[in-house]
């Protein structure tokens, strides 16, 4: 057993070609500082590109069409096989805004100077970490939790579906059973971490000390263990394993974290196993059940903030696969695009081929290599329903939706310092000058990459951080 120091006080499309070449990324514009009482409008859909003048302007807005058919490929890019539709969906549920919090947190790996909007006006957009800071959430999460944010792919928290087998559990009081949905887990996942959180307020009356356990070790102190509940011999019979215990006094308040990792790892391999978990709460000096009403635990009848929740920790087998390794592995759009979006293909039939835009001649026109960028508006994919994030208020336009920024332009000679050419595409401008059917010019392509995330609700109303690894183009040179 241990005390509890997990409690805590508080209170692409495939042939874009010209266009998104094979680097499609997603992303939100997050604008910093807002004018009072500006009018703010949405930012609409369409192709962005530089003028010329230090702006980047809207040169063209996307049809319904457009949005629609880009729609397939962003989900495809994203790995769904089709557009989630969660049907309970609680934004204020801790669930939801745990995982918001570690969004907000994480940030996003981008640094780059942008105007947005139809008028051009410059804006400057950046995603920063604050992990540390999360030492400090009401979520009571600790280093442990900090690194497995960092390493996971994926973070998962599932809503409390309650007492399922009530029948079977009849001798645990409805209020501490539990039952998590956690089939759309996939079982090539590796499980990096799963907990337990429960909400536990104060028992403390005004006049007590803050912390009596110099007066009296034993009062009101609680033993509360978690266990698992496996199937039995038979239909009516179960077997029950100990994950965790910790020490609770009665003027504590926060959430309590338990450790479920194990129990997590079997429902996702042996989904038929996973018949919940059901708590203990009993009194330390005497060892006699206690009520959750008495023990000060979350019940059902408390707040929509303070219900119980399940969170876990997932890596990618890709991921895994290269940690093992030791080696960086490629970008899923880069493989997408070297297999001629054979996965794409297998994820959605109704891509029989590659779809076309009509997008303004403006990319025609030869320019220098540079960044320009495609936006679609969560609001004009009607995925308001599911996408919690990205999404931001700037001072003049709602930006709420995705972006793909992409690599365009020619690598002429002579090569400027704002082309970030490399010395071997140095020499091959200039070779291609003298010879120029001999020799291909460089190509204009991304330079560094950074990470982005995106939160949501899966068909199951659970709430899911997803992260893509070096996914954004952050510069372009030539090569």
């Amino acid at each position: 057993m241990h005390w509890n120091s997990k409690c805590v006080t508080m209170a692409s499309v495939p042939n874009i070609l010209r266009v998104l070449s094979a680097f499609l990324i997603i992303q939100s514009l997050s604008f910093h500082g807002e004018a009072a009482g500006a009018k703010r409008s949405k930012t609409p859909s369409g192709l962005y590109v530089d003028d010329g003048k230090g702006h980047t302007v809207l040169t063209q807005k996307f049809s319904k069409k457009d949005v629609r058919e880009i729609s397939y490929d962003i989900l495809n890019i994203m790995g769904f096989n089709h557009r989630p539709h969660p049907h309970l969906v609680d934004k204020a549920s801790p669930a939801s805004q745990f995982l918001l919090e570690v969004y907000n947190s994480m940030g996003n790996e981008v640094d780059v100077d942008l105007s947005n909007g139809e008028h051009g006006r410059r804006q400057n957009w950046r995603g920063s970490s604050h992990l540390k800071n999360l030492s400090w959430s009401e979520f009571n999460v600790d280093q442990t939790d900090v690194d497995a944010i960092k390493r996971a792919d994926a973070i998962i928290s599932f809503v409390n579906r309650g007492h399922r087998f009530s029948d079977r559990l009849k001798q645990f009081a409805e209020d501490k059973q539990f039952w998590f949905d956690v089939s759309e887990v996939s079982d090539l996942d590796l499980v990096l971490g799963a907990e337990l959180r429960i909400w536990k307020r104060t028992l403390a009356g005004k006049n007590d000390p803050p912390n009596d356990v110099n007066a009296d070790p034993t009062s009101e102190i609680f033993r509360v263990s978690v266990h698992q509940v496996s199937p039995g011999a038979d239909d009516r019979s179960f077997e029950l394993t100990e994950l965790d215990e910790i020490m609770t006094a009665k003027w504590e308040q926060g959430w309590l974290r338990f450790n479920v990792t194990s129990a997590f790892r079997k429902w996702i391999h042996r989904p038929s196993d996973n018949l919940g978990l059901v708590i203990s709460t009993k009194n330390f000096l005497e060892g006699t059940e206690v009520p959750m009403l008495k023990s000060g635990l979350a019940t059902i009848m408390d707040p929509e903030e303070h219900q119980p929740f399940l969170v876990s920790f997932l890596e990618s087998p890709e991921s895994h696969k290269a940690e093992k390794a030791h080696r960086r592995r490629p970008s899923r759009v880069t493989r997408s695009a070297e297999t001629g979006g054979a996965n794409r293909q297998k994820r959605n039939k109704k891509t029989k081929k590659a779809r076309t835009y009509d997008f303004p001649d403006v990319l025609d026109r030869p320019k220098s290599c540079q960044m320009g960028m495609l936006y679609v508006n969560f609001e004009d994919l009607g995925w308001k329903d599911w996408v919690i994030a990205p999404g931001k208020l700037d001072s003049w336009n709602l930006i709420y939706g995705f972006i793909a920024y992409y690599c365009h332009g020619e690598c002429s000679f002579p090569l400027t310092a704002s082309m970030n050419a490399t010395n071997h595409a140095i020499v091959s401008t200039l070779v291609h000058t003298y010879y120029p059917m001999e020799y291909p010019k460089p190509s204009c392509s991304p330079v560094k990459l950074g990470s982005i995330s995106m939160l949501y609700y899966d068909d199951l109303s659970n709430v899911t951080v997803k992260k893509y690894k070096d996914m954004v183009i952050k510069s372009c040179g030539c090569k």
